[in-house]
Formats: C-alpha cells, sequence, structure tokens
C-alpha cells in the first residue's frame, strides 16, 4: 500500500468550503502543503490546489489502485488481505483550539464516502 497514494486520497476526500465558511471567515484558501509560490521549489501554480480538490471519484480511484479496494457489507475499507476493517483515529488537542473537534466532524462525514 502507497503511503502517498493514501495521504492524497484522504485529501481528495475533504470538502474545504464547510471548514472556511465557520471556521477561516471565508478568508481561507483550500490548498495543499507546497513551496511558497514564489521559490523556485514550487515550478507551477496548480501544485497548490493539485490534492486540495473534492473530488471523490479519483479518491475511491487511488484507493483501490493502491490494495484498498475491498470493502464490508457496510462499505467500509478492508485493510490488505481482508484484515478487517482500515480504522483511522483523529486525536486533537482540545485546550488549544476547541474547534479542531467540529472541523473533524466536517472532515470525517466526507470521509465516509470514500469508505
Amino acid at each position: 500500500m502507497s503511503s502517498t497514494g493514501f495521504r492524497r486520497a484522504l485529501s481528495l476526500g475533504i470538502d474545504r468550503d464547510p471548514i472556511n465558511e465557520p471556521f477561516c471567515l471565508p478568508t481561507g484558501t483550500p490548498s495543499s502543503v507546497v513551496a511558497a509560490d514564489h521559490t523556485k521549489y514550487n515550478s507551477r501554480l496548480e501544485n497548490r490546489r493539485l490534492w486540495a480538490t473534492h473530488k471523490l471519484d479519483k479518491a475511491n480511484a487511488i484507493q483501490d489502485r493502491i490494495g484498498l479496494d475491498q470493502t464490508d457489507a457496510d462499505d467500509y475499507r478492508l485493510r490488505p488481505g481482508g484484515q478487517g476493517r482500515l480504522r483511522l483515529e483523529i486525536i486533537t488537542i482540545g485546550g488549544l483550539f476547541p474547534q479542531f473537534m467540529r472541523i473533524a466532524e466536517i472532515i470525517w462525514e466526507p470521509w465516509g464516502k470514500i469508505g
């Protein structure tokens, strides 16, 4: 299983607009983590949005390609070899930024659509 492919699939599974509205007061710009636009390390401006778009079909295709192509009766993806459900855990420190829990809930909902 490719960890890069998995991270990209999860990134494509996030709908960032519902996060921008209440938490960034529509001033945020959805983007990938890349070098600043003006440096020689970022050769293309489209790199900033490459993995920061909400594309469920592409996210599902990536997961299938990296070996997460089996699901159980509830449409949860199974680990390679059918060794049980793939499980993700999100851990936050609530006291630092209490909205992390709400943001995690917003992220979790569309992730359900990619298994």
